[in-house]
């Protein structure tokens, strides 16, 4: 099967945001399924070998089993995100801007510097079109793990610890960032929004999972208003 038959089927009949993740957890029935007249998206990506198992769980007083399924490699995962991205928000410009934008994304991200990504990162999403998303947090998310990953972060969405999920964890050689992230309908009410992100993370102790005694652990608050004209984000050092 090709990549673009594969989206196709995504976007008829599925929820691109799962697809964005490191990590999807599905049942074995799911996997199996051979239905002909109902194609399954995360089926057919696992049968032509664009997700592969990682891991097997039996659940107590279950039959079924449950499959963790990756992507087999980076090149591929890279590959299939730049689709999904295009796919997604129906820009033909989105990766051009994402790889003019990358150096001073970085460096931002490097040095913490909340400024520089603010100020591009309203350019990016621009060019999506207004009707090519709905306003909501998890298609923001989706977005910029997308984007942050074609730039080259290593970066993973939805990190699971005992007290809930991260939206995003970035890990870098000096300091690991856990991103929580949320939309605001105006824009006026960004910075509010950003203090509820930074005390969420803190509140569901998001980061614990992370200490290393080599690292830096840090929060990042990130929201955005406007359909992404407004971005805005703030750093904070967990001590």
């Amino acid at each position: 099967a090709t990549s673009g038959f594969l989206l196709d089927l995504v976007e008829k009949d599925y929820n691109y945001r799962e697809l964005v993740f490191d990590e999807i957890n599905v049942s074995e029935n799911l996997l199996t399924c051979a239905n002909l007249k109902k194609l399954l998206p995360i089926s057919i990506l696992f049968q032509t070998g664009y997700l592969t198992i990682s891991a097997i769980q039996t659940e107590p007083n279950k039959l079924a089993q449950t499959y963790t399924l990756v992507w087999p490699n980076e090149e591929v995962k890279c590959s299939f995100s730049q689709e999904i991205l295009e796919s997604m928000t129906g820009s033909d410009n989105l990766i051009l801007l994402i790889e003019k934008f990358k150096k001073p994304i970085i460096k931002s991200f490097e040095t913490l510097n909340a400024q520089d990504f603010q100020e591009y990162f309203p350019l990016i999403y621009a060019c999506i079109p207004y009707n090519a998303l709905e306003a909501r947090e998890s298609n923001y998310q989706a977005i910029f793990i997308l984007a942050m990953r074609l730039m080259g972060f290593d970066i993973s969405g939805e990190d699971r610890t005992s007290w809930g999920s991260a939206d995003a964890v970035i890990r870098q050689q000096k300091q690991t960032i856990i991103v929580e992230i949320k939309y605001a309908k105006k824009s006026e009410n960004v910075n509010k929004k950003v203090d509820a992100a930074l005390k969420q993370i803190k509140d569901k102790k998001y980061w614990q999972k992370h200490i290393s005694p080599n690292k830096k652990i840090i929060l990042l608050g990130l929201v955005f208003a406007n359909k992404g004209k407004v971005v805005k984000g703030k750093f904070e050092e967990m001590k």
